[in-house]
């Protein structure tokens, strides 16, 4: 998956997860699709991020009806680098915003609701 195509030019939220079909991740997930249409309106799209495998993530969008993309890094090799990989093992929950490619916002160690809430004011205030 070419992420770099996706973040030129625009703005993209990317919310990252610890792991699918657990309960927070299932709050954050659904809070960004509920909120998806807004995120929209303000400019931006959303993308999610998580260390689950290909058919656990499509397992899960299909799920809970996810209308964004979901990206899997199951060697954490963007998650590392977004700085969000709990060690020796894991994700820390966080979100981004990029604009035009280049990241603005960096939150880490998020509560689900502070994710997608936040995420919302933030894209709009940029």
């Amino acid at each position: 998956y070419a992420i770099t195509t996706r973040l030129v030019g625009s703005e993209m939220c990317i919310r990252d997860s610890p792991r699918a079909s657990t309960p927070g991740c299932t709050r954050q997930a659904k809070g960004f699709r509920d909120e998806y249409k807004e995120l929209q309106d303000a400019g931006a799209d959303v993308l999610g991020l998580s260390a689950d495998t290909g058919k656990a993530q499509t397992n899960f969008k299909t799920k809970q009806e996810l209308p964004y993309d979901l990206i899997c890094d199951v060697k954490k090799e963007l998650i590392s680098l977004l700085g969000c990989q709990k060690y020796p093992s894991g994700v820390i929950r966080s979100h981004f915003i990029f604009v035009d490619g280049i990241l603005e916002v960096k939150k880490v160690k998020v509560s689900p609701e502070d994710s997608f809430k936040g995420a919302l004011d933030q894209v709009k205030s940029l």
